[in-house]
């Protein structure tokens, strides 16, 4: 399960005041999402374990370096941290 800032799920919309108590309820970790341009893998949609908005990162998938180009959320996933998801660069 992961859910994010603003993502509707059901009935709930997940809000700045909501999403702490839902995280906590669901025993889930706090995760932060970007949008990351790697020249070996492309776009990728990534989950950090810390707020990251900018910056050189080692690529979550093959460790050499990527861009931060953009923070897209925060949320809270059972997933371990970090993890992510290939998608085309205009995809976010």
């Amino acid at each position: 399960m992961s859910i994010m800032f603003g993502e509707v799920i059901g009935a709930a919309n997940y809000t700045r005041v909501t999403l702490p108590l839902e995280i906590a309820c669901h025993s889930l970790t706090r995760c932060y999402y970007v949008a990351v341009w790697c020249p070996n893998c492309g776009g990728l949609r990534a989950a950090l374990p810390e707020n990251l908005t900018s910056g050189i990162l080692p690529c979550p998938s093959c460790r050499e370096e990527a861009e931060i180009l953009k923070p897209l959320g925060e949320g809270g996933t059972l997933k371990p941290l970090p993890f992510y998801e290939r998608v085309g660069r205009h995809s976010y």
